[in-house]
């Protein structure tokens, strides 16, 4: 929404459904061990363990590649110099960290999850387990729209938001029930593994779709920061690039 407007595509956030970073790193066991880090330790000092490493992505220049160029920099290096980027699917990713064939890993759950269990990874950053709070809360999915869609119909943009809705106070009030429609749309990944994903998401999910501004302000830092924008094309505002007029 915010990179859209700047570079002149006039786009309109009605809603967020999800109120974090979810994305998470994770490396071989031997790398960590050879860097004599825990995901207990500084944040910096895990960064510099990735230092001259291979770390896979799905797409370069998206948020999980600014999310890595963000955690890279709290270790003090440089994301285009210091380490390789790659871009691979998810389950690919997972079995090129099992061969050793990349150091590094990034996604949001259940994958990290399962490079832990399954290919012997070790976390080394994740925003959903307390890393980065200067980034909580972050405005991460948002319903975007053509600014007159819901103009000229406001009814049905306020259904589809009352939909999400009704789905993200599901999750709080119904978690065994909500697990339940996860195994069944994802029946080849381990019960478990949905189960601590699930749990690491609901946090973060709100109870309202109505947008954080906090979010989005910390959404546009991690955009600079991360090179997805400058810092002289940083909105003042965000009136007129989302409204909560839709939203419950």
């Amino acid at each position: 929404v915010i990179r859209a407007n700047i570079r002149g595509q006039k786009v309109l956030g009605i809603a967020s459904t999800l109120d974090g970073l979810p994305f998470e790193l994770v490396v071989r066991k031997a790398i960590a061990q050879a860097a004599g880090v825990t995901e207990k330790s500084p944040l910096d000092k895990r960064m510099a363990a990735l230092k001259g490493k291979k770390v896979s992505i799905t797409s370069i220049n998206t948020i999980p590649h600014v999310y890595l160029r963000y955690l890279l920099r709290k270790g003090g290096m440089n994301s285009e110099r210091d380490i390789t980027v790659v871009s691979m699917r998810p389950d690919a990713g997972i079995a090129a960290l099992k061969a050793g064939t990349i150091d590094g890993y990034i996604q949001a759950p259940p994958w990290p999850i399962i490079a832990v269990r399954q290919a012997g990874g070790v976390r080394l950053a994740s925003a959903l387990r307390g890393d980065l709070p200067e980034m909580n809360p972050f405005a991460f999915n948002i319903v975007v729209t053509r600014p007159d869609v819901c103009e000229k119909r406001p009814s049905v943009c306020e259904k589809l938001l009352a939909g999400y809705l009704d789905g993200m106070q599901f999750m709080h009030e119904h978690p065994k029930e909500s697990v339940a429609i996860l195994a069944k749309k994802m029946p080849k990944i381990n019960p478990e593994v949905l189960q601590e994903a699930f749990d690491l998401i609901v946090p973060v999910t709100p109870k309202t779709t109505k947008m954080n501004m906090k979010g989005l302000e910390h959404a546009q830092e991690l955009m600079v920061s991360g090179g997805m924008i400058k810092a002289n094309e940083k909105l003042a505002s965000f009136d007129g690039i989302v409204t909560n007029k839709y939203s419950k």
